[in-house]
């Protein structure tokens, strides 16, 4: 507020009255401002309110506004929930909200409410079952990475069994990453003190260049299930991605693709029918390099071993994971016929079909073996 503008105070008075007409004269509503302790902003008014309700907020007690003596009379405050504390006032209710009014110079007007940020969810303090966690540590030199190690000591020693999760989504998420870097691996607070404890700091240079990673798919054998339960229930892009393919498992299978991997009545032929395992062994590697790349890391070449091709060349944007799955579930019949009748005399047993085609005719059979299937 301006309280040494005699037009504009009683105007923003009488809006801010309208707005709460219906508010209980007893349920006080405090008003406040800076301007006497700094005087105006000019360009930049508002900021110092901003900070001020910030504060309010995060400690709860509103200080009294400095110079404040008596109400001006054209203000008809005894006829509102409003007061000017002249005293500090400590507020006992879990939630505060704070309004600033900002009047800048050349037009700058705004408003802007502050408040309680919500409790942040944590996990239970039984951490000893919980998946092992790595936790990354970068400083941009090796002195400082020594300093960071020493004070995430001094700093869980301080903290209870439930900061945990919380510190190392932070790590993980906000954290910038520098040229010096280690990490520890551990699953709850004790356990991550004790390995920054281990933690040595040799003389090895920096790499100056990023490694060339290629990613390989493997083919069948593999397969078991409730193969990928931990990413589904921890990774929530891995989730968001073998989701995905519920469109099309429940078209082929009659199942989202995490009933059909996870579900104990029916996972059970992950292991037992081909026609089922490869398909979902696709949409598993999909959702798992789809993953790993979220992270930044870019690959210079991607490899498949017989069903991981199908896997490579969809990460390599060859066609979709709709098509992708669709191409493995095809695949089958002939995968079955050459099982029955391996050994028994039959090429099928030891080759492979090649067909001279060119993409054109190619993608148009595949396109119509897919509207077969549907």
């Amino acid at each position: 507020m301006a309280p040494r503008l005699p037009l504009a105070t009683p105007i923003e008075i009488k809006a801010l009255a309208n707005v709460f007409a219906d508010r209980a004269r007893d349920h006080t509503c405090y008003l406040g401002s800076v301007k006497g302790n700094i005087g105006h902003l000019g360009w930049a008014a508002g900021m110092a309110g901003l900070i001020k309700a910030v504060l309010i907020a995060r400690h709860k007690v509103i200080p009294p506004t400095l110079n404040f003596e008596q109400y001006n009379p054209q203000l008809y405050i005894e006829e509102t929930p409003f007061t000017v504390n002249r005293q500090q006032v400590v507020i006992t209710t879990p939630h505060v909200i704070v309004g600033v009014s900002s009047f800048g110079l050349g037009g700058n007007n705004s408003h802007l409410i502050v408040e309680t940020a919500p409790a942040p969810k944590v996990a239970s303090s039984s951490l000893g079952h919980e998946r092992l966690c790595l936790i990354p540590l970068s400083a941009r030199t090796r002195d400082g990475l020594r300093q960071l190690c020493a004070g995430y000591r001094e700093f869980l020693e301080a903290q209870t069994d439930d900061s945990f999760p919380l510190f190392v989504a932070n790590l993980l998420h906000s954290r910038s990453l520098f040229e010096q870097r280690t990490y520890v691996i551990a699953n709850h607070r004790r356990g991550t003190i004790d390995a920054l404890v281990k933690l040595t700091f040799d003389a090895r240079p920096a790499a100056t260049t990023a490694p060339r990673i290629g990613l390989m798919f493997s083919g069948q054998g593999g397969e078991h299930r409730d193969m990928g339960r931990e990413l589904y229930t921890h990774e929530a892009l891995f989730k968001a991605e073998l989701d995905v393919f519920d469109p099309v498992c429940q078209d082929v299978f009659g199942a989202s693709a995490a009933k059909l991997l996870f579900d104990p009545l029916i996972n059970g032929k992950i292991e037992q029918d081909i026609a089922r395992s490869q398909p979902m062994t696709f949409a598993l590697q999909v959702a798992m390099a789809r993953l790993f790349l979220s992270s930044g890391i870019g690959p210079v070449a991607l490899f498949g071993h017989s069903l991981g091709e199908y896997a490579a060349a969809c990460i390599a944007g060859v066609f979709t994971a709709e098509q992708g799955f669709r191409i493995a579930c095809a695949a089958q019949p002939i995968a079955g016929f050459a099982g029955r009748h391996r050994g028994h005399g039959s090429p099928w047993g030891r080759s492979r079909v090649r067909v001279e085609i060119d993409r054109k005719n190619a993608r148009r059979a595949v396109d119509c073996r897919f509207e077969r299937g549907k």
